[in-house]
Formats: structure tokens, sequence, C-alpha cells
């Protein structure tokens, strides 16, 4: 078996994970938001090419 990590590593890693969730999860979401979009875009383009063709 592995040897437990230390109490410290321990609450570092879960409150920089906080952290990480209460103010990435909006700036994730808003990156998610534009690169669907993009994806999207790019995705139609494609489509019209095609059936251009």
């Amino acid at each position: 078996m592995a040897p437990p990590l230390s109490p410290d590593v321990d609450a570092n890693s879960s409150g920089g994970l906080l952290d990480m969730v209460k103010g990435g999860a909006g700036k994730f979401f808003s990156n998610f938001k534009d690169n669907l979009k993009d994806t999207l875009k790019d995705t139609s383009t494609k489509v019209m090419h095609q059936v251009a063709t």
C-alpha cells in the first residue's frame, strides 16, 4: 500500500481545488461557450462548403 499523503499536501490541494472551482467555473463556462460558438461556426462553414460543391 502507498504511504498516506501528508495532511499539508492534502489540505493545500483540496483548498486550491475549491478555489479553482469557484474562480475557474465562470471562466471555464465562458470559454466553453466561446469554443462552442467557434465550433458551430466552423461546422456550419464546412457544411456550407460541402453543400456548395
